[in-house]
C-alpha cells in the first residue's frame, strides 16, 4: 500500500510539473503554499503508520523531563518499575532496542522533553514542534 501511495504521489508532482512546464507557465505561488500548508496538515493530523520511534521519543521526553537525563538509564532497567505513568506502559514495551539508552542528542532531548511538558504520552506536540 505504501508503494501505490508513493508512486501516486509521484506521478502527480510529475504531472503537474510537466503541466506548467509545457505552457511556460511560472507555478502559482498559492499552488506551492496550498500544497506545503496541506501536506503538512497530513503530516500533523496522520498516525505514524510505518514508524515505532515515536515510542522512544515519549520516553526520553519523560526521562528528560522528569530526570534531566535520558543518557544514564535504558529503558529495559524500567520493565519491572510500576512507578511509571499508566501512558508510558504501553510504550515502554514497543521501544526499540530497549537496552540502549537513547542515541538522539541533547537538543532533540529537549524537543522531546517539550512535547512531553505540552501533553505526557502523545504523539501530536512532537508533531507539531517537528514541524512533521
Amino acid at each position: 500500500m505504501f508503494s501505490w501511495v508513493s508512486a501516486f504521489q509521484i506521478a502527480l508532482g510529475l504531472f503537474v510539473l510537466a503541466r506548467f512546464q509545457r505552457g511556460g507557465e511560472v507555478i502559482p505561488l498559492w499552488y506551492v503554499i496550498g500544497s506545503a500548508v496541506l501536506i503538512r496538515a497530513i503530516g500533523f493530523f496522520g498516525t505514524p503508520l510505518f514508524e515505532d520511534d515515536f515510542h522512544r521519543y515519549l520516553f526520553d521526553g519523560y526521562m528528560t523531563a522528569t530526570t534531566g537525563d535520558p543518557y544514564s538509564l535504558p529503558p529495559s532497567s524500567f520493565f519491572a518499575d510500576g512507578n511509571l505513568p499508566e501512558k508510558l506502559q504501553d510504550t515502554l514495551s514497543q521501544i526499540n532496542f530497549p537496552d540502549i539508552a537513547t542515541v538522539y542528542g541533547p537538543v532533540t532531548q529537549w524537543i522531546f522533553a517539550t512535547a512531553w511538558m505540552i501533553s505526557p504520552g502523545t504523539v501530536w506536540p512532537f508533531q507539531f514542534i517537528a514541524g512533521v
